[in-house]
């Protein structure tokens, strides 16, 4: 793990307003009116920095979320050697991992069926460990582990959806947050998020932008610098 620390996001936000001076000198050299690359740099600030923070976040949750997902063939493989005591390990850091992975593009924290199935997964871990523990293998914890196969393969399931899944336009969706009301993406299906947001970006602001770059034979060198740091 630890594929886009904090440090990481920490240091980009630092190096980001410091090329962004470099920026607003080359904006001025191809013929930008100086006021105009003031407001040029200033948005791109704007917009970058909470999308660098985003990116982060999603990114630490969804690795979180792949873990959780690995670790669930472990679980079942427990459950059909009777391994109480290696389950209720499982279960402790299954549970840990998917208590990380909750972001607003991925899972919610809100979500009522998955916090469902963090609750039962928490009740369970507790049994399984004090059954395991009195050396019980009775007709009532097969029982209990049936319904845990059927609920962890369920979750398995879900994760790997969630993990095929498009992440938004960091960009898009930091420049929708400056002007709009983030509540209003709530209740969007995913893709339809993504592209509402592209939309939106490019009607608003992306677009006009670029209009601007290429009058200035700057469009490489933005679209370079939106790479480095969004990637």
């Amino acid at each position: 793990m630890g594929l886009f620390t904090k440090t990481e996001a920490q240091t980009k936000s630092k190096a980001l307003r410091e090329e962004l001076k470099l920026l607003r000198k080359e904006f001025i050299s191809c013929g930008m009116d100086k006021n105009a690359a003031d407001t040029r740099v200033k948005e791109l600030r704007e917009i970058m920095e909470p999308a660098i923070s985003a990116l982060y976040e999603y990114r630490t949750a969804k690795e979180h979320l792949l873990y959780a997902g690995e670790k669930i063939p472990e679980l079942l493989h427990a459950i059909d050697r009777e391994r109480f005591a290696e389950l209720q390990e499982g279960l402790t850091e299954l549970t840990e991992e998917l208590e990380k992975m909750f972001h607003g593009c991925l899972i919610r924290s809100d979500d009522p069926d998955f916090a469902s199935t963090l609750s039962y997964l928490k009740r369970i871990r507790k049994e399984v460990s004090e059954k395991g523990k009195a050396g019980r293998r009775e007709r009532a914890m097969k029982q209990e582990t049936v319904m845990l196969r059927s609920e962890l393969e369920n979750t398995e399931a879900v994760l790997r959806d969630v993990a095929e899944r498009n992440a938004p336009d960091f960009m898009a969706l930091s420049y929708y947050i400056l002007h709009e009301d983030r509540f209003a993406l709530i209740d969007m299906e995913n893709e339809q998020r993504n592209v509402f947001l592209t939309d939106y970006f490019d009607s608003n602001y992306r677009k006009e932008w670029m209009e601007e770059t290429d009058r200035f034979n700057l469009t490489i060198r933005v679209n370079d610098f939106v790479r480095k740091y969004m990637e």
